[in-house]
């Protein structure tokens, strides 16, 4: 059997997915475009011209674009060039930060890609969509994360196949406060700390157990530790302890104020590129075992002892699963041709089992009393997650990428040939709007006050209505 890594980067859609430059402020209104010109600032690609960034002072003329707008339209911000980044929340802070633009700055490797340029880091109140900064990296920004006071990055190029002068930099109002020394390989951001510092680990397309660099800095740059990992594609940080999974081998838990490992067990993350899933003392990761079926399994996030193991075969399907949440006592197992499952959380005994007629394209998700799937067919189905009763079925458009389920209800983001549309839902599966723009979007991020934000290929950062 392949790995969950292998399988879904074959069967998934994937979304597009130092020097200190001068900060630029811009208010956004509540569903009009900020009062920054509409063009685009000196170095920045257009979305038809995207390798004509240049530092030397011309602006192209953006004035056919048109700005998001509508009744599910919040704010805008015009940030004048391609969003090139999912934007991150710092909701302490109440900050988004985002890459965009596409700049000759810095030194450009001579096998980089088309699509791999310099770019800046926006800053963006998630009141009113005004920007407070934005800082000029000198190279490709391939990873964001809040921080005290401001935003990590992970900024290098990530030429093939395990990129080239990677840092990581502290952000803090439009400057750079400090960059971790040495020239690494690509970075991926693993979490912060309490005391504000960050985790970082190397990778490259090998996706080995070893041979890779797990690091931490504290909050003012120092390093405090480096060891030897597996290639590190993210973690999960909670109580001074970081869990990642490498391989879909391996999983390992990290004291965060030493490096040391805690304790180590076979198996991988159970949602692709994801953060391993840890809820309170327990985390949940997929086993193959040997030629064997594959197995979910809880371990005790203390000590790493093996809790319990499920597997199933559905009939004719080989049981793959995609991912595992815990609410109110019970697993919610999604497995990628449809099968569903609800384990008890102490136990692993299956509780009730369900199919949603198609394969699974995102979930579960948790909202009150109901655990949510998207299928490939193209629709939502919401099931009692007690009961595993179905409550309700709505038909979609298109096929749903992404389902993030908040206070209130649910956002979907859709996708065809013609491009994305975002549709929000109430608790009963009654559509309340829909978002479309003519330009692609960046996969969206949601608030826990419901509020969703992504960002345009037409250059701008956008809010959506709660």
């Amino acid at each position: 059997m392949p790995s969950r890594r292998s399988f879904l980067a074959t069967a998934s859609l994937v979304l597009a997915g130092c020097t200190t430059g001068p900060a630029t402020t811009s208010t956004g209104t509540d569903g009009e475009p900020s009062t920054r010109p509409a063009t685009t600032p000196p170095g920045s690609r257009t979305t038809d011209d995207r390798g004509s960034g240049t530092d030397d002072g011309e602006t192209t003329d953006r004035d056919d674009r048109t700005p998001p707008s509508g009744d599910a339209v919040a704010w805008t911000l015009d940030v004048g060039a391609p969003v090139a980044t999912t934007p991150v929340l710092d909701p302490d802070a109440d900050v988004l930060y985002a890459a965009a633009g596409s700049f000759e700055r810095g030194e450009r490797p001579r096998d980089a890609s088309d699509d791999q340029a310099a770019r800046d880091v926006v800053a963006a109140s998630t009141d009113d969509g005004a920007e407070p900064w934005r800082y000029a990296a000198t190279a490709d920004v391939v990873d964001l994360m809040p921080a005290a006071g401001g935003a990590y990055a992970a900024v290098g190029w990530p030429t093939w196949p395990e990129g080239t002068d990677f840092r990581v930099e502290k952000l803090s109002g439009g400057e750079r406060a400090w960059r971790s020394a040495g020239d690494r390989k690509e970075l991926s951001l693993v979490g912060t700390t309490a005391e504000g510092g960050v985790l970082a680990g190397t990778h490259d397309d090998g996706l080995n157990v070893g041979g890779e660099t797990l690091f931490a800095h504290d909050a003012d740059g120092r390093e405090r530790w480096s060891v030897e990992s597996g290639d590190a594609f993210g973690g999960a940080v909670v109580d001074g302890r970081a869990y990642l999974s490498f391989a879909d081998r391996l999983t390992r838990c990290v004291d965060v104020a030493s490096g040391e490992t805690v304790w180590e067990a076979p198996g991988g993350i159970l949602a692709g590129y994801d953060d391993p899933r840890v809820y309170g003392d327990a985390i949940y990761v997929e086993d193959d075992v040997g030629d064997g079926p594959t197995h979910v399994v809880a371990h005790d996030a203390t000590d790493g002892s093996e809790r319990w193991r499920y597997t199933a075969t559905p009939e004719d399907s080989t049981f793959v699963p995609v991912d595992a949440v815990e609410a109110n006592g019970l697993v919610h197992v999604a497995e990628f041709g449809g099968f569903h499952v609800a384990l008890d959380a102490a136990t692993g005994t299956e509780r009730w089992r369900g199919a949603l007629g198609s394969d699974v394209a995102d979930g579960p998700v948790i909202v009150d009393d109901l655990v949510v799937y998207a299928g490939e067919g193209g629709g939502l189905v919401a099931f009692d997650a007690a009961t595993g009763e179905r409550q309700w079925r709505t038909r979609l458009d298109a096929r749903a990428t992404r389902v993030v389920a908040h206070a209130g209800g649910l956002t979907a983001n859709l996708r065809d040939d013609r491009g994305a549309t975002l549709v929000r839902y109430g608790l009963d599966g009654t559509r309340t709007w829909t978002f479309e723009h003519a330009a692609d979007v960046t996969q969206f991020v949601a608030g826990d006050d419901g509020r969703a934000y992504l960002g345009t290929d037409d250059g701008y950062l956008v809010a959506l209505a709660t």
